[in-house]
């Protein structure tokens, strides 16, 4: 499946991994080979340019230098074939996600609405932007890499925004309400089971890949 570069792009990172173009929904068989997904979520997560080592460390840790390189070559490949041919920029042994002025990352529009929120003086103002906030988070971010390690630090930081972005904590189960940092921890723990694990405790997925593409 070719991908016509001048597509506008959604990326959805807030409860789970999702791609739209021109606002049609991507399936996820697109990708053929799931190595590729994660690629390039590793690449949204990270931002700027990702070295060839730190790829190939979060991914193919356990296999030959040499068959790990060409693992990474066809992941690059199919990423190019489902987001365009200019999508993934390389540079000397290293790679970047190149985001076009009409793409969008979902976690990126909530996080920008959060802090521009929080910014505010209380008041009406502070509190609909708040509530906008909230309306912009859809769930846990990239359950799909919950206990990767590169993914920890972004997902910690953003539900550590969502917190305070929560404008109507919900009522705790004997009554009365919970203050919201102590709603905050506890949802987060119930809803997202292992959430601050440990990263070295994290499966590690095993990946096929085939011969490198010239």
């Amino acid at each position: 499946m070719s991908s016509d570069s001048a597509a506008v792009l959604g990326y959805n990172l807030l409860g789970g991994f999702r791609l739209r173009r021109d606002g049609t929904p991507v399936p996820p068989d697109a990708w053929e080979r799931p190595m590729a997904a994660r690629v390039v979520r590793l690449l949204l997560v990270e931002r700027g340019f990702v070295t060839e080592d730190r790829l190939l460390e979060a991914f193919w840790r356990d296999r030959d230098p040499a068959a790990a390189r060409r693992c990474l070559a066809v992941s690059v490949c199919r990423c190019r074939g489902v987001l365009g041919a200019t999508a993934i920029e390389a540079s000397e042994r290293a790679y970047r996600l190149v985001l076009g002025p009409l793409d969008s990352v979902d976690s990126d529009l909530f996080e920008r609405a959060a802090a521009l929120a929080l910014d505010r003086a209380d008041g009406p103002a502070r509190t609909a932007a708040l509530e906008h906030a909230a309306g912009l988070w859809h769930g846990e971010p990239l359950p799909e890499d919950r206990y990767s390690d590169w993914a920890q630090e972004w997902r910690d930081a953003l539900v550590d925004m969502r917190g305070p972005a929560s404008t109507r904590p919900p009522c705790a189960p004997r009554g009365g309400c919970w203050p919201r940092t102590r709603w905050t921890r506890a949802h987060t723990a119930a809803s997202w089971p292992g959430t601050r694990r440990s990263a070295g405790a994290h499966a590690r997925s095993s990946s096929s890949c085939a011969a490198a593409v010239s």
